[in-house]
């Protein structure tokens, strides 16, 4: 669970978010250095595209560039919400292919997680709620991230 009172000042996160890069990693980065990686599947249902991503295991950014040291581009969408008190917010967007896409909290210029897909494409459109982001892709999926435990994500086709 995301503790908001919890500092995430891992250097290697922090200072690769800061140029505008995540790791080449499907799932979740915490702020810390955790990594929750997510499978991912696409499949076809009566000719509607489906995603399912579920959560693997968990790993750390040390892990990771002891064996893969490639960061991704990502651009981030213009709109942003609180996710949580005034000053934590969620953000959107994709990454440097075209079926590539992210959604963030942040505070400040910190990063407390990420999520980055290579099934979603781009995310462009946040709103909250509850306790949950909704992110909206570019396949007209409705993303549902806890705010508190982002690796529970749900997808939906319709809201």
């Amino acid at each position: 669970m995301i503790d908001f009172n919890k500092k995430y000042n891992d250097s290697v996160i922090q200072d690769n978010w800061k140029q505008g890069l995540l790791p080449h990693f499907s799932g979740v980065v915490i702020g810390d250095g955790t990594m929750i990686a997510m499978g991912e599947n696409s499949f076809r249902i009566g000719g509607v595209l489906q995603h399912h991503v579920y959560p693997i295991c968990e790993s750390s950014i040390s892990s990771f560039m002891k064996f893969e040291h490639e960061f991704v581009e990502i651009e981030p969408r213009q709109n942003r919400v609180v996710a949580h008190e005034p000053d934590y917010y969620a953000i959107c967007g994709e990454g440097g292919m075209g079926n590539e896409g992210f959604v963030a909290v942040i505070k400040g210029d910190s990063l407390i997680w990420s999520a980055f897909f290579t099934v979603s494409n781009p995310f462009y459109e946040l709103r909250m709620q509850g306790n949950s982001i909704i992110a909206t892709s570019t396949h007209d999926r409705f993303w549902k991230f806890p705010v508190s435990e982002p690796w529970n994500v749900k997808i939906q086709s319709d809201e």
